[in-house]
């Protein structure tokens, strides 16, 4: 269960994923979120559902590259 935000648990089937981020692309997420009238959890959900989406489509270059900059490397 989550809590909301009064601190009270709310029933969910979803899962919960924690990330790290730079401030930068934490304060653009939080513009487009408010843009959108949603939070920014949402945004995330959809983000990854897209890039998943896209993965899986029948392709010959389907693959997600991560630089080593994007990997902290």
């Amino acid at each position: 269960m989550n809590a909301d935000v009064q601190g009270q648990e709310m029933p969910t089937k979803l899962e919960v994923v924690t990330t790290y981020i730079e401030s930068e692309v934490k304060q653009k997420l939080e513009e487009w979120a408010k843009g959108e009238d949603r939070s920014v959890s949402y945004i995330v959900a959809r983000l990854i559902k897209k890039a998943i989406t896209e993965r899986e489509q029948p392709s010959t270059n389907n693959e997600v590259t991560i630089s080593k900059e994007d990997r902290g490397s």
